[in-house]
C-alpha cells in the first residue's frame, strides 16, 4: 500500500492522495520559514545590541543574559501545552493566537526600559516561537507524505539557521535599541498576517478525526507522557540542543582562550559549524529516504561527536572548519529527521503530534540551557578540552537513545507486510 493510498480515518472520507500534492504545501514551508527565521532575530538582535542595552537599561551582563534567553523560558513552559491545545483545537489556530501574542511583544518591548519590561516583552516574543515549534509536526504531516517531510521541515530549519546569522551581521546597524525594535516589530507584524492568511490545519478534502475519534486533551496528553518514545526523541532534541549551545555559542571563545587564536580568526573556522547545518538540512533528509531515518540519525551523531573533537585537536589549522562542518551537518540529521518523529512514529502519530511536539518542545531549551551551564561548564571550567568532549559526548549519545525507535518514515511503510483486503 503506497501513502497516496492510506485511508486518512477510518471515518471514511479523503484519502491521503490529496496529501503532498497541493501547491500550498510549499506556501506553507516559507510561511514557516520566514517566520522561523523572524523567531530567532528577535531573540539574536537583542545580544547584537547587548551594550548599548545595558547602558540604556541601566542592567548588567547577567540581566542582558536572561532577557536574551526569555523566549526559552516560554517554551519549557508552554511548549507542552501548546501541543496539547493544537490537538485539539487543530495546530493552525493555536498558532496564529501565540504568533499574535508574540507581535504584542515586540510592540510592548519599543517602549520597554527596564530589564522588567523587556524581558516581558521578550516572553510574549517567545509564546509564537513555542506555539509553532510544538504544532510543525503536525502541521507538515497534514500537508506533505512522509517521505517529503525531511525536506520541509529542513527548509524551516535553514530559516532558522539563516535568521541567527542574519541577526548577527545586521543588529548592530540597526542603530538603537528602538530603532531595532520598531524595525523588528513591523516586519514580525506582516510576517504574522502572511502565515496567518497562508497556513491552514490541512488541505480542503482532507476532514477532521470525526468527532468519535477525538480524545479530550487531558487524554492524549496522558498518552504522550506514558509513551516511551515520545520522551527519547525529547531526550534526543534535548541533547541536541545542549551540544549545539557549547559549540555554536562558546566555540570563538574556547579557541581564543585554548588555542590563542584571535577572534576574528576563530569565528571564521566556527562559521563552519553554521554552514555545515544549512547543508545537512538538504543531504540528511534525503539520504534518510533510501537509507531510512534511524540509521541517519544515528550516524549523523556519530559524525557530529567524531568532528567537532577532531576540529579541536587539530585547531588552530583551517582544516578544523571543515570538520565542524562536517560536524554541523551531522547534527542537522538529528534537528531535521526527529522533527518530523512525533507525527510518523506508529506509536504517536498526527493525532497525538502536536502534544509530543509539545514536549520536546520542553525539553528541547531545557537541554539548551542546563546542559552547558549547569553541568558542562561547571564541571570543565577553563579545560577546554575537556569542555569538547562533554560536548562531543553529549550529542554521541543521542545514538545510544535512538536504539530506543523503531525505524518510521518511508522505509518502514516499504518493510511493513502488505495486508490483503478484506473478502
Amino acid at each position: 500500500m503506497s501513502e497516496s493510498q492510506v485511508p486518512a480515518h477510518r471515518g471514511g472520507g479523503a484519502s491521503l492522495a490529496e496529501i503532498g500534492t497541493s501547491p500550498r504545501r510549499w506556501a506553507i514551508v516559507v510561511a514557516l520559514m520566514l517566520i522561523g527565521a523572524m523567531g530567532v532575530y528577535n531573540q539574536i538582535v537583542v545580544g547584537a545590541l547587548g551594550p548599548l542595552i545595558t547602558v540604556e537599561f541601566e542592567m548588567s551582563d547577567t540581566l542582558l543574559a536572561n532577557m536574551m534567553l526569555a523566549p526559552l523560558v516560554a517554551s519549557i513552559f508552554l511548549g507542552l501545552v501548546s501541543g496539547s491545545l493544537g490537538d485539539r483545537f487543530g495546530p493552525a489556530r493555536v498558532t496564529d493566537v501565540g504568533l499574535v501574542i508574540t507581535v504584542g511583544g515586540t510592540v510592548l518591548r519599543i517602549f520597554a526600559e527596564d530589564f522588567v519590561v523587556g524581558f516581558i516583552s521578550m516572553l510574549l516574543i517567545g509564546l509564537g516561537a513555542a506555539a509553532m515549534g510544538a504544532n510543525m509536526p503536525k502541521l507538515l504531516a497534514a500537508w506533505f507524505k512522509p517521505s517529503q517531510m525531511g525536506l520541509a521541515v529542513g527548509v524551516v530549519m535553514i530559516g532558522m539557521a539563516g535568521g541567527t546569522g542574519i541577526a548577527q551581521a545586521t543588529g548592530a546597524r540597526l542603530g538603537t535599541p528602538k530603532n531595532a525594535f520598531i524595525i523588528t516589530c513591523l516586519i514580525t507584524a506582516v510576517l504574522v498576517l502572511g502565515f496567518i492568511a497562508v497556513v491552514r490545519d490541512r488541505p480542503k478534502g482532507v476532514p477532521a478525526p470525526p468527532a468519535q475519534e477525538r480524545e479530550s486533551s487531558g487524554g492524549i496528553l496522558r498518552d504522550v507522557l506514558r509513551n516511551p518514545q515520545a520522551w527519547l526523541i525529547a531526550i534526543a532534541m534535548a541533547l541536541f540542543s545542549g551540544w549545539q549551545m557549547i559549540f555554536a555559542g562558546m566555540l570563538p571563545t574556547m579557541l581564543n582562550k585554548g588555542h590563542g587564536m584571535e577572534l576574528a580568526q576563530a569565528g571564521a573556522i566556527t562559521s563552519g559549524f553554521a554552514w555545515g547545518g544549512l547543508a545537512g538540512c538538504i543531504i540528511m533528509p534525503a539520504l534518510a529516504t533510501r537509507l531510512g531515518m534511524k540509521p541517519v540519525i544515528m550516524g549523523g551523531a556519530l559524525l557530529a561527536a567524531g568532528s567537532v573533537a577532531a576540529a579541536w585537536f587539530i585547531a588552530p589549522s583551517p582544516i578544523a572548519a571543515v570538520f565542524l562542518a562536517l560536524s554541523g551537518c551531522g547534527g542537522a540529521a538529528i534537528s531535521c529527521l526527529i522533527t518530523t518523529a512525533p507525527a510518523l512514529l506508529p506509536s504517536i502519530g498526527p493525532a497525538k503530534a502536536g502534544t509530543a511536539g509539545g514536549l520536546m518542545g520542553t525539553l528541547m531549551p531545557i537541554g539548551g540551557y542546563v546542559l552547558p551551564s549547569f553541568i558542562a561548564v561547571p564541571i570543565a571550567g577553563s579545560n577546554y578540552t575537556l569542555l569538547t568532549v562533554i560536548g562531543a559526548v553529549t550529542v554521541g549519545l543521542t545514538f545510544f537513545v535512538m536504539l530506543g525507535i523503531p525505524e518510521y518514515g518511508v522505509r518502514a511503510k516499504k518493510k511493513a507486510p502488505v495486508q490483503a483486503p478484506a473478502a
